[in-house]
């Protein structure tokens, strides 16, 4: 028999046993190994959670706990006990319904616990392993649990035999229009797999599923229906792309169809502080800016896995705040902006800034400065007609920044949604960059649902579209889906003017084009930025800040660096692909990797660069180009 016990305890009881050196956790199962095996056990700080199998009674089990209990704390109010018969399919339940989202995923599983019995009594298992699913799920937004949850209520419910079980599968897309290869690997496959539920990844073929050769594997895997219950899985598409795939698979077999709305920057948000808590740690309310931060970076890469994401940011952040601790001698479990703040090395330091401070440390782009001061003035200004009674709509805020590579638009950007926050205009203030192309699916019916989730992390804060020119590929491209994603683009835009700050950036040029090409998203647009090349001055001035930050130097090096940045040929300088800060970066880590690199085969250590080093960065096939 299994008993679930749950056993929690209050703060005071938890500062006294630390005090006393009791040890709650260790003790309580060590007089539960007494009684049988257990099967599972969760620990936190405040509860502890078993599942035992024993052949003991609760009864008999709850007075020896409450006995080994009183040995450690004679105040009954100071420990809870609770102790009831493990109902498989209950616990399952709750499970269900404790997952973020998943409505439609929810609610069949509410279906098949209300039909089971129905099932079972009139003997309709053929009639019910005939049933099949269309699951509309992207990546990282957990199908592998959904998959485990269902064949574990199937199997609570009788409705699947022990020792059946789950496996995913993926068919390659098809190399030509008569490539079958990928379909005979998957047909192989299914016969070597256990009895269950088969997860079918057909991604790659929602072009196809009307096809002959697909539908030769549809044939071949209703063969099967009495041993299997086939679940094909695409990502989440529009309802009537996903309707024209389902209508595909039905020619053969009865496909319902389940879509799994994407998870929101809160829905992860919550599972964090969920996980953190886990461990006894607790989330201060300024912690949330570096944590929004941190999922917005792990998803620019476009290589992000959801909740297994969140799981490496969460085990990041508990190491670097008990690192910190031993470090300052503190032995605390609230976790501060400070604490983690080094998770994030690049943007460390503007947790710690003013959004208009950080404005005017920037080097140069005084007209820049200047422009995105009236912008600011005019919501500042509608803010205050709010305030004092008088109601104004609120004006369009989305921008355009137009200029080379490196001429600081992402940095102003950035510094935008801070100001912007600190004014109370934006609820959240958080930067959210992506690329153009990045927008847009791989698959017909995914950009639009795309571009929406994107729009929607993206609420309270602003969303930076590097290289939004992209998103236009000339009106002879039929399925180009940049079309798509600026169409929902447009629709998000003035749906959400007044919690929404789209910042389009890129070459003036290509942009212009775009937004001549959609005169719409012009109008939803009226603020525009440009960002000049940063003079050979700057450029200099920047770089020497760079050095002086970190690293000694002699006037020799800074003559050699002064020269080289004075001379950049007007060619090169003039160039729109011209690296402005960008190339100054790259030279300053090359020629601080030269000074360490030297530095290794001498006796004497120091932080300090030298002209040799600079030339030696500088005679670089990268940087011989800026130069005469």
């Amino acid at each position: 028999m299994l008993i679930r016990i749950e056993v929690s305890f209050r703060k005071k009881f938890l500062e006294r046993a630390k005090k006393e050196g009791i040890l709650p956790h260790a003790e309580i199962k060590e007089k539960l190994d007494e009684f049988g095996e257990i099967q599972k056990l969760e620990i936190d700080q405040k509860c502890c959670k078993i599942l035992l199998e024993t052949e003991e009674k609760e009864k008999e089990v709850l007075q020896t706990l409450e006995e080994s209990i009183a040995e450690m704390s004679p105040q009954k109010d100071e420990i809870h006990i609770s102790i009831a018969k493990y109902e498989p399919l209950s616990e399952i339940q709750q499970e269900i319904e404790s997952l973020s989202g998943a409505a439609e995923f929810k609610e069949l599983t509410r279906e098949l616990v209300g039909i089971a019995d129905r099932i079972k009594k009139m003997k309709l298992m053929k009639i019910y392993f005939a049933q099949n699913y269309l699951f509309a799920v992207n990546d990282g937004c957990g199908l592998s649990t959904y998959l485990k949850l269902l064949w574990c209520l199937l199997e609570a419910l009788g409705l699947f035999e022990k020792g059946m079980g789950v496996t995913e599968l993926k068919i390659e897309a098809p190399t030509s229009i008569l490539d079958t290869a990928p379909l005979a690997t998957c047909v192989n496959a299914i016969k070597n797999s256990k009895k269950g539920i088969v997860s079918i990844d057909i991604s790659d073929w929602i072009t196809h599923v009307t096809e002959l050769r697909f539908k030769r594997l549809l044939r071949q895997i209703n063969q099967w229906q009495d041993d299997y219950i086939f679940v094909f899985r695409v990502p989440f598409l529009e309802r009537n792309i996903l309707e024209r795939v389902r209508k595909g698979l039905m020619d053969l077999m009865v496909v319902r169809q389940v879509s799994i709305v994407p998870f929101s920057q809160e829905d992860y948000k919550r599972y964090l502080d969920e996980q953190v808590c886990l461990y006894g740690f607790e989330m201060a309310d300024d912690t949330w800016t570096v944590i929004d931060e941190k999922i917005n970076e792990e998803k620019k890469d476009g290589y992000f896995y959801g909740f297994n994401t969140i799981q490496k940011i969460v085990n990041e952040v508990i190491y670097t705040k008990a690192k910190n601790c031993f470090l300052r001698d503190k032995d605390s479990k609230l976790i501060h902006a400070a604490d983690i703040a080094e998770i994030l090395p690049e943007q460390a330091g503007q947790f710690e800034k003013k959004g208009e401070e950080m404005l005017d440390e920037l080097e140069g782009l005084e007209e820049v400065k200047k422009k995105v001061r009236e912008i600011i003035a005019l919501a500042e200004n509608w803010k205050y007609c709010r305030e004092h009674g008088k109601e104004l709509e609120y004006p369009c805020m989305h921008m355009k920044f137009l200029g080379n590579p490196g001429t600081g638009k992402t940095s102003i950007a950035r510094i935008v949604g801070k100001i912007f926050y600190e004014k109370g205009i934006l609820k959240k203030g958080s930067f959210i960059e992506i690329s153009g192309r990045e927008l847009c699916g791989r698959y017909i019916g995914e950009t639009a649902p795309k571009t929406m989730a994107v729009c929607r992390d993206a609420y309270g804060s602003v969303l930076f579209i590097d290289e939004a020119y992209a998103l236009y590929q000339g009106e002879g491209e039929k399925n180009d889906y940049g079309k798509e994603a600026l169409l929902t683009l447009m629709t998000e835009m003035e749906n959400h003017r007044d919690n929404l700050i789209v910042i389009f950036a890129g070459y003036s040029e290509e942009i212009e084009n775009m937004l001549e090409a959609n005169p719409g998203m012009r109008d939803r647009i009226p603020h525009t930025v440009h960002f000049p090349n940063y003079s050979r001055e700057e450029l200099f001035s920047i770089f020497m800040k760079m050095v002086q930050k970190d690293f000694e130097y002699g006037k020799r090096f800074e003559a050699k660096a002064k020269s080289f940045f004075g001379k950049i040929p007007d060619k090169v300088y003039r160039d729109k692909k011209f690296g402005n800060v960008r190339m100054v970066r790259n030279l300053y880590e090359r020629v601080w990797n030269n000074a360490l690199t030297r530095q290794q085969f001498s006796t004497k250590k120091e932080w300090k660069v030298s002209e040799k080093d600079f030339e030696a960065a500088i005679n670089d096939e990268e940087f011989r180009k800026y130069q005469e």
